[in-house]
């Protein structure tokens, strides 16, 4: 498992060509008619902006009923990231600061990871730009819904 929210788990796969994909399993067990309404838009919106750079790309969606009349679940089947904005940012504060290490990294590293550092706000911003220009308002953004997908932010 890579990641979980509220009723959804996101898992690692390879397909039948060893290629690399993400699974969000959502369970709709607890689901009202709103929040599955909700799925079902993310999946549209997904299916929209579809061959932006910018925007995390939907392979395949499923609903699947559940046994014995439960709800079952949903699976999206998307391109995988490497990692979240949310997990990179805690990940890079671990760490106590060593002094000697600050005053090398702001002499040597400095000038490069400041430049980085602007280009993923850069396409974050992209990001935000290209689902206001379809005239939709993302209503949960937070570092956790950005990823990283082959070295770019989505």
């Amino acid at each position: 498992m890579i990641g979980k929210g509220g009723s959804s788990r996101v898992f690692r796969v390879l397909n039948h060509a060893n290629e690399l994909y993400a699974i969000k399993r959502v369970s709709l067990d607890k689901t009202d008619s709103d929040t599955m309404n909700g799925y079902m838009n993310e999946i549209a919106l997904l299916k929209r902006l579809e061959g932006n750079s910018r925007i995390i790309r939907l392979i395949d969606s499923e609903l699947k009923a559940g046994p014995g009349g439960s709800k079952g679940h949903l699976l999206l089947v998307m391109e995988c990231g490497e990692i979240d904005l949310a997990r990179l940012l805690t990940e890079q504060m671990k760490d106590p600061l060593n002094m000697v290490w600050v005053a090398y990294y702001w002499q040597q590293v400095y000038s490069a990871q400041f430049y980085v550092s602007l280009l993923r706000y850069r396409q974050m911003l992209q990001a935000v730009h290209v689902i206001h220009e379809e005239k939709i308002v993302h209503s949960d953004l937070k570092p956790a819904n950005f990823v990283l997908v082959k070295g770019q932010l989505n």
